[in-house]
C-alpha cells in the first residue's frame, strides 16, 4: 500500500502511535500492579491471621504445659511426702522394735511378759503432754508392759533395769502391784521419747 501522507505528518502520526502504545502499556502495567498489590495484601492478611492464631495456640500450649508441670510437681511432692511419711513410720517401727527387744532382754528369770501396749506421743491428747524443763510442751510416748512376776523382788529388779534403758525416761509401777507376794500380775508404764 502506498503511503500518501507527507513526511512531516507521517512522523507526527508515528509519534502519536508510539505515545498511544506507551500510554496503553502504562495503563496495562498500572492495572497489573494494582491487581498484584491487591493479591499480595489479601495474602498478607491471611498469613497474619494464621500467624496470630498460631501465636495464640502456642501461648495456650505453653500455659497448659506450665499448669501440667505444676500438677506434676504437686503430684511428685505428694508422692515424696508419702514416701517420707512411710520412711518415718518405718524408722519409728524400727525404734519401737529395738525398744521392745531391749525390754525383753532386760527381763529377769521368773518374770513372764504377756503384752505390750504402745501409745505414740503424737497420738496423745493435749492434756497428756508433759511439761519440759524450759517450759515447752514435749510429748513422750508410752509403752505399757503387762505380765506376771514370780515375786516382788523380781518385779522391782525389772523396774530398775527398765529405768537404765537409754530411751526410757521414767517407769511407773503402781504400789497396788505389790499386794500379792507371789505370782504377781503387773502392769507398768514406761515413758520416753521413742
Amino acid at each position: 500500500m502506498r503511503n500518501l501522507l507527507p513526511e512531516d505528518k507521517k512522523s507526527i502520526v508515528n509519534r502519536e502511535y508510539i505515545l498511544r502504545v506507551i500510554i496503553v502499556s502504562l495503563w496495562l502495567l498500572f492495572f497489573v500492579l494494582v491487581i498484584c498489590v491487591g493479591l499480595i495484601v489479601s495474602s498478607y492478611l491471611v498469613v497474619q491471621s494464621k500467624a496470630a492464631a498460631l501465636h495464640s495456640r502456642d501461648n495456650l500450649i505453653k500455659q497448659t504445659i506450665v499448669i501440667k508441670e505444676k500438677d506434676v510437681s504437686m503430684d511428685e511432692l505428694e508422692e515424696a511426702k508419702d514416701h517420707l511419711n512411710h520412711l518415718g513410720k518405718a524408722v519409728e517401727r524400727s525404734s519401737l522394735r529395738n525398744l521392745i527387744s531391749s525390754i525383753i532382754e532386760a527381763r529377769p528369770e521368773g518374770l513372764k511378759l504377756k503384752s505390750f501396749d504402745y501409745t505414740s506421743g503424737k497420738e496423745m491428747k493435749q492434756e497428756d503432754k508433759n511439761e519440759d524443763i524450759k517450759g515447752q510442751n514435749t510429748v513422750k510416748s508410752k509403752i505399757q508392759i503387762n505380765g506376771i512376776a514370780s515375786d516382788r523382788d523380781t518385779l522391782i529388779y525389772f523396774s530398775k533395769t527398765l529405768k537404765k534403758i537409754d530411751k526410757i525416761d521414767d517407769v511407773d509401777l503402781p504400789v497396788s502391784q505389790f499386794a500379792q507376794s507371789k505370782d504377781i500380775p503387773f502392769s507398768m508404764t514406761a515413758e520416753g521419747e521413742f
